[in-house]
This record gives C-alpha cells, structure tokens and sequence, in this order.
C-alpha cells in the first residue's frame, strides 16, 4: 500500500493504536474496539491499514437503435449528476447503433437525457426523447417519449447501480 504522507506506517498505526486505548508495548485490549477511519483510509483493532469502500457510483448504460430509415440528429442532451463516458455522436445512421454510458459524479445517482431529431431527403420525421433515471437503485424511463408516427420502444436490461437500457426506435 502506497501511502502518500510524511507520516510512516508505524507512526500512524502507533498514533492510532494510543488513541483507542491499546497498549503500543503489549497491544492488549479488553474489548477491541472498531476500525476509525482516517479519510478513505481505516484502521483496524489491531491497527492495520484497511481502506474504505467507496459508495457504489450509479452508471447508465443506453443502447439506442435507429431503426427507421431516417438519419437520427442529436440535438442536446445532458447527464444530471453524473458525467459522459461514452458520449453521443452527433449522428446515428439509419439501420445503426450508439451506445451512450455516463456515470455518477459522487454517489449513487445519475440520469441521462438525449434529444434527436429524425430527418430523411424525403423531410422531417420527427423528434425522439430518451430518458433514464438511476436514482437510489430505482431506474425508470420517465420522461422518454417520441413524436407521433415515430416508435420508441424502450427494453430494460439490468438495473441499479448499472443501470441498461435498449431503446429501439422505429
């Protein structure tokens, strides 16, 4: 474990042993008492290093298929709490895939929003909304919809933390 202090090892673990009450000589104790923490790190009742589990960070996961014969244009689009990992192009081909990842910024929450706009030689088509919610290990799509004449078939995959998606669009 590499620790990035002045503060060796075997100070902290000196240091952290006098503050629970153990002896540093003979390192007894009448009742061992639990790990304190010391920012991401921890020390245990017999004062070795631990790290603390970090929270599970939410992530979404969304496929979206253009299955029309328009290209899909995308026209905005954002990721509450969260950031892209794998961003959406600005163009999805007809007959093609995208998949879209965000991931939480500090927790277990995230969504995602895209907005497309459909268009072919022959005119407009109609516009797409894809949503997906990750919050508190609940995932919906709420808010997804699509213009009339236009098919938007979402198909769930995988829930909280990882939330997956499908989106057929038709």
């Amino acid at each position: 474990m590499n620790i990035r202090s002045a503060i060796s090892a075997g100070i902290l673990t000196v240091t952290a042993a006098a503050a629970i009450g153990v002896s540093a000589a003979t390192g007894a104790s009448a009742t061992p008492p639990p790990a304190i923490p010391v920012g991401s790190l921890c020390i245990t009742p017999d004062g070795s290093l631990c790290v603390q589990p970090a929270p599970a960070e939410a992530t979404i996961t969304t496929v979206v298929t253009n299955n029309t014969d328009a290209t899909m244009y995308f026209t905005g689009g954002h990721a509450p709490d969260g950031h892209w990992v794998d961003g959406p192009s600005h163009t999805i081909a007809p007959h093609t895939s995208q998949t879209v990842r965000v991931a939480s910024d500090a927790g277990p929450g995230v969504g995602v929003y895209l907005d497309y706009h459909l268009s072919a030689w022959w005119g407009n088509v109609g516009d797409v909304t894809i949503a997906v919610n990750n919050y508190h290990a609940q995932t919906n799509t709420d808010g997804s919809a699509a213009s009339p004449g236009v098919r938007l078939d979402p198909h769930f995959v995988h829930g909280s933390p990882d939330a997956r998606y499908i989106f057929a669009v038709s």
